[in-house]
């Protein structure tokens, strides 16, 4: 067997050991290894068409969980101390101010079902919230005494349920609500 000499776009000869091999060693290794990488091409849409952006969808549901806790929060302290700045906690009835207070579900997990379901959200401070994980057994034994176990019950199923909505509907739905029983009326903030 021969080794053949070839000669290479750069001019200078090599010995070819396969018939596929058509460059020197030296421009092979600058053209595997000094490459620049290929950009993938951006994604086209057609002029007129809108895509649809998951991001602006969180940002809306994160937006109408933040005007649906502020209601839950001002109903119930409202509710229990008849005051806008503090009030008491559904499971252990700590009085805390209103900025320590968060929206507790009776129903564990974040569906659509049963996120913004105002029958199942009462006011809880942060220990019973987030410390003792809802508080669950002292909140679903309120919850039967107020309701009836049927009741909780036809409500622990929604938790398997999904619902698609509206994310802007519910925003303007709870900001509403919250500005009613606020200053007693609807009123529109300039911003």
């Amino acid at each position: 067997m021969t080794i053949k000499l070839k000669k290479c776009k750069c001019g200078k000869e090599f010995k070819q050991y396969n018939s596929l091999q058509n460059k020197c060693p030296n421009c092979q290794f600058k053209e595997y290894y000094c490459r620049k990488p290929k950009s993938k091409p951006l994604l086209k849409l057609k002029i007129g068409a809108k895509r649809r952006s998951n991001t602006d969808n969180k940002k809306n549901k994160k937006l109408a969980w933040k005007w649906f806790s502020q209601y839950i929060r001002l109903r119930d302290c409202l509710k229990t101390t008849k005051s806008k700045n503090f009030g008491r906690c559904y499971t252990c009835d700590r009085i805390k101010p209103f900025k320590e207070l968060q929206a507790g579900h009776l129903i564990s997990g974040r569906t659509n079902a049963v996120l913004l379901d105002e029958e199942i959200v009462k006011v809880q401070c942060h220990r019973c919230n987030i410390e003792l994980g809802g508080n669950y057994t002292e909140y679903t034994i309120r919850m039967i005494n107020e309701k009836g176990i049927k009741w909780v019950q036809s409500k622990q199923d929604l938790k398997h349920i999904s619902v698609k909505k509206n994310w802007k509907e519910e925003i303007e739905i709870w900001k509403d609500k919250y500005f009613i029983l606020l200053y007693g009326k609807n009123k529109k903030l300039p911003f």
